[in-house]
């Protein structure tokens, strides 16, 4: 029976394992990509939300589309691959879609002033917030 529990324990140790990996931290190759949203915690984005991040001299710009409404802002990378996204402008358009809309409001809200231990891979971009996680996958082509 002992036995039995050990072999149990070490299993789920490993799937927590698996749950809790982040793609590597090259952050230029994410860089000049215009990132599609698939996540935000555990609500499933809706295909059209992006994130764009582009170095601008020391400066880093974040872009994209919310959903409805396009965003602008502020950016610093760390070299330790902390992504901090200052606070955001964006178009003030009304969204009939409210499945739409409440999308973009936990996007935006999100993204903005919140420190992000940032994983890229070669089709992820995974920003790990303390409170949430934003999960965006390479545009195909």
């Amino acid at each position: 029976m002992q036995t039995g529990w050990k072999v149990l324990l070490a299993g789920l140790s490993l799937l927590l394992a698996g749950c809790q990996s982040m793609p590597a931290r090259d952050v230029d190759s994410a860089l000049g990509v215009e990132w599609q949203l698939e996540r935000v915690g555990d609500q499933l984005g809706t295909g059209v939300q992006t994130l764009l991040l582009v170095r601008d001299g020391d400066a880093l710009s974040v872009s994209g589309f919310a959903g409805c409404n396009r965003f602008t802002g502020k950016g610093s990378v760390e070299g330790t691959g902390e992504l901090t996204v200052g606070a955001l402008a964006s178009t003030r358009r009304g969204c009939a879609d409210k499945v739409l809309m409440r999308v973009e409001n936990a996007y935006l809200q999100a993204l903005s002033n919140t420190p992000f231990d940032m994983g890229v891979s070669q089709d992820e971009l995974v920003l790990r917030g303390t409170d949430i996680t934003l999960v965006f996958k390479r545009p195909a082509g």
